[in-house]
């Protein structure tokens, strides 16, 4: 796609709306053509006209001006593809719409099978490409800011036993899945996006995690399949055996997703090792420490971290030696600006020279997926576009961005991230979406 192809209104408009979300995308060339490979012209204006919040059918068709019933089997279409979530309130009994955003959302979603529906090799050409341009501009665009879309959580095999003991359960990968209603997994998009563009990685491809509505919603459009408690456990144990982090939902209620994450592949791990964005994805609890004596120097450790922060230097004079008496050449240090306390380089070490410790001070995770997604908006300068989800005509959109402009500036998020008046806001906007 040259930069001077002239793209559709119907695309430009989409592109407006999917920027009002907290996680934008950037008006190039390349994404104008990842959603015209997506979007045919008739979904794109339907996904153009839809709100940030959750929809019922008979508002989007309102909304639109498409009869119900052909824009249900729109909708539908369009979440087999990725493009929207529909999910069904046990409260009303209704069912939702919500349009999804980039990341998390159709990158992933469109990937996660195999599909000759469109071309997925052009697909994931044009998705490699944002994630390994060298200005990185769009992978910048998601992880700016303090509030992220995952966060690592450690191996508990990699805890000492009076450490597992005082786990907690948004530390622990076993207990979701022991605790979760429905389970599911599906293809690793960042893998099968390597293999699409011909630089297939070694580890697991079918081996992305679902849970509960993220497994509604998945193998409802045919994008992940069930599978049993069991064979999650099992696959985990698999995941953990290749040396891939356990990166999570950032939210301590109703995690949706666990990726499975390698160093070279996933989009994460790249824009902290390619981008230098070390905050991408939010630490674990613990940390990594190295025991001198009992390091061997073999760097192992070095080798199977997913973000380098484990780096092997010339042994200091003063180190103390092994047990053993033997003389070490090299010794392991870790960064702990970047380690994730992810316990990989736990597994890795034969000399038990590694400990993973409790952080002195631990990152604040979002309670819910709502209060996520609030954090990123206010943080992002995107609030306004939440509270005025529907605002039409001129006069309310002066007022939209007359907001957007006071919301932005540093003491109005000082004061939306107050937690009494977040709650607020956060029954406001769920009382307003009617969920």
């Amino acid at each position: 796609m040259s930069g001077d192809r002239k793209v559709k209104v119907v695309y430009k408009n989409l592109m407006d709306r999917l920027n009002r979300n907290p996680v934008g995308a950037p008006e190039t060339p390349e994404f104008f053509e990842i959603l015209e490979t997506l979007y045919s012209e008739e979904h794109a204006r339907v996904a153009s006209l839809m709100p940030l919040k959750p929809t019922p059918l008979e508002k989007l068709s309102e909304r639109t001006g498409v009869e119900k019933e052909r824009l249900r089997g729109m909708l539908g279409e369009m979440a087999g593809r990725g493009l929207v979530v529909d999910y069904n309130n046990p409260k009303n009994d209704r069912t939702y719409y919500i349009l999804n955003p980039p990341i998390v959302g159709f990158f992933e979603f469109s990937l996660m099978r195999e599909r000759d529906d469109f071309d997925q090799k052009r697909l994931a050409e044009l998705m490699s490409h944002f994630l390994h341009e060298k200005s990185g501009k769009f992978i910048k665009e998601v992880f700016r800011e303090s509030t992220q879309i995952g966060r690592a959580v450690v191996h508990e095999t990699a805890l000492k036993p009076e450490a597992l003991s005082s786990i907690l359960d948004i530390d622990s990968v076993s207990d979701y899945i022991e605790n979760s209603r429905r389970r599911s997994v599906a293809l690793c998009y960042c893998r099968h996006k390597q293999k699409l563009i011909g630089k297939p990685c070694e580890k697991p491809m079918e081996i992305c995690f679902a849970l509960d509505n993220g497994s509604d919603y998945l193998v409802g459009n045919g994008l992940a399949r069930d599978v049993s408690k069991e064979e999650m456990k099992d696959l985990l144990e698999v995941a953990r055996g290749n040396g891939l982090v356990q990166v999570a939902d950032n939210v301590k209620r109703g995690v949706t997703f666990i990726c499975n994450c390698c160093g070279c592949c996933c989009g994460m791990m790249v824009a902290i090792n390619e981008h230098g964005l070390k905050y991408a994805v939010h630490t674990s609890a613990y940390i990594a420490a190295i025991s001198a004596p009992q390091c061997t120097g073999c760097g192992k450790c070095e080798k199977i971290c997913p973000v380098k922060a484990i780096t092997m230097i010339e042994r200091p004079a003063d180190a103390a030696d092994a047990p053993d008496g033997k003389k070490r050449k090299r010794l392991a240090v870790v960064d702990e600006s970047v380690c994730l306390g992810c316990g990989v380089c736990h597994r890795a070490c034969s000399a038990e020279a590694i400990e993973l410790k409790k952080r002195d001070k631990r990152t604040l995770t979002p309670e819910s997926t709502l209060e996520r997604i609030f954090n990123m908006a206010v943080e992002r300068g995107k609030m306004h576009h939440l509270i005025f989800d529907e605002v039409e005509g001129p006069p309310l959109q002066f007022m939209k961005s007359l907001a957007g402009a006071f919301l932005a500036l540093p003491v109005s998020k000082q004061i939306l991230l107050n937690k009494e008046i977040k709650s607020r806001f956060l029954d406001f906007i769920t009382g307003s979406a009617k969920i």
